[in-house]
């Protein structure tokens, strides 16, 4: 059955936790891959659902650097701070 396939097919990407670079990687690539095959609806439904939630985290992290820097500007001096945010998302 297709559910089985599934499962061996993740049973042998398992393990991408503790792997490391290209091993992560391949392993990773290989359980989509197989998710995709398996089941293109509910996949598609998943990805879509998680762009849609990478957007929104984008754009709160964004409003939330915002509040930082007004927070900071408003009690201290010019230059003295420097407000970063890395989106992980974005940027992996």
């Amino acid at each position: 059955s297709r559910a089985r396939f599934v499962a061996v097919c993740l049973a042998a990407a398992d393990g991408a936790a503790t792997a490391t670079g290209l091993q992560r990687w391949l392993r990773a690539a290989f359980a989509e891959s197989v998710c995709a095959v398996a089941f293109p609806g509910a996949f598609g439904a998943v990805r879509a659902w998680h762009g849609q939630l990478s957007a929104a985290g984008s754009e709160e992290l964004e409003e939330a650097a915002r509040r930082v820097e007004a927070a900071l500007a408003a009690s201290l001096p010019a230059g003295s701070y420097r407000v970063e945010a890395r989106d992980v998302g974005r940027y992996g």
